[in-house]
């Protein structure tokens, strides 16, 4: 319960108010304002959080990536050393199993903060879901391990990825669900989904949080689609397929010289008629690479295979149009096959 004692944290606090709504005002104030460095600041929400156990602000303070450095210099070495391991996509360690966290959420309504969420869990049960959540963010390139943090998160989210634009509720709901292990709130799929559609960028940052709520989401359907971490040939998922099937095309359009990149003039399309533009371009990609056959590279007969494999393995798997999940799943294959690519030149 929130304030378990209202009355007795006014007394201590010496607020003072004919109504309890107005005691409840003064007291969120009052609390926000000492809780002091237990407090972040997010995208129009403040966080506050506090643990009954020594090491347990330090904990969650690092995790949220609430002032890192002052965090790391405020822990023992096992807590340290976790925190440091878990931002460099190392997810093991102990941790104490005793101790209490709290974490209060609260956006700023038109007249008084609004409460977003409340959670109260156990040092091992909250070091869990972190745990979890750092896992779902785990995102490679061959020998190398990176995770997006979470503020990375919210600002894909935003638009423009603007940070100032973040908005609360879906801050409110991300973190609700690292701390709780709830799914990740659907609109958040398609916010980063929607910022690639109008700015045709698929960068590290993007693909990172889109396996991530992929990755989340088969694991808690117990689906069986996982979103891979790091490029794999052997996925046959028709979506991330397709997805590679385009940064083919735009390896074969830029072998020819073109600067065009039909992954993103062409996305809409793709997205709304996958069979028909992989028939299309599948044709168009042939006869750039006929064109091309004078220079006798070796990178035009590796292209011309990748493109053969891809066309063959999605010709008949593909759905007449890409929902906002496939075209995550789009967007996924498209970065890691253009990873890929770049490798072998």
């Amino acid at each position: 319960m929130i304030l378990t004692s209202l009355a007795r944290f006014c007394l201590e606090h010496d607020i003072q108010g004919e109504r309890d709504d107005e005691l409840y005002v003064e007291a969120l104030r009052v609390l926000g304002a000492s809780i002091g460095e237990h407090r972040v600041d997010v995208g129009g929400l403040q966080i506050l959080f506090w643990s009954d156990h020594p090491e347990g602000d330090a904990f969650l303070g690092g995790a949220l990536g609430a002032v890192a450095d002052h965090w790391r210099h405020h822990s023992s070495p096992a807590v340290r050393a976790w925190l440091d391991g878990l931002h460099a996509g190392r997810l093991g360690g102990d941790l104490p199993a005793a101790g209490i966290f709290h974490v209060l959420g609260l956006s700023h309504g038109e007249a008084a903060p609004v409460i977003g969420f409340w959670i109260t869990d156990t040092f091992v049960g909250l070091a869990d879901r972190v745990r979890a959540f750092w896992e779902d963010l785990r995102f490679a390139a061959p020998g190398q391990l990176s995770a997006a943090a979470i503020l990375d998160m919210m600002q894909e989210a935003a638009l423009a990825r603007d940070y100032e634009q973040i908005a609360p509720r879906l801050t409110q709901d991300l973190l609700a669900a690292m701390l709780t292990g709830s799914d990740f709130p659907p609109r958040l799929l398609l916010a980063v989904v929607d910022g690639i559609r109008r700015d045709g960028e698929v960068d590290g940052r993007r693909a990172a949080v889109l396996k991530a709520l992929l990755a989340r989401r088969a694991r808690l359907s117990g689906g069986a689609r996982p979103a891979p971490a790091q490029f794999d040939p052997q996925a046959s998922d028709p979506a991330y397929r397709f997805g590679r099937l385009f940064a083919v095309f735009d390896a074969i359009w830029a072998l020819g010289g073109s600067s065009a990149k039909p992954s993103v003039r062409f996305r809409n399309l793709a997205a709304a008629s996958p069979r028909m533009t992989a028939l299309a371009f599948g044709g168009l990609a042939r006869v750039r690479l006929a064109a091309a056959r004078a220079k006798g590279s070796s990178r035009r007969l590796m292209l011309r295979q990748e493109l053969d494999r891809l066309l063959s393995s999605v010709e008949h798997q593909l759905p007449g149009s890409l929902t906002v999940e496939n075209q995550a799943r789009f967007a996924l294959g498209l970065f890691q096959q253009r990873q890929a690519l770049a490798l072998s030149e």
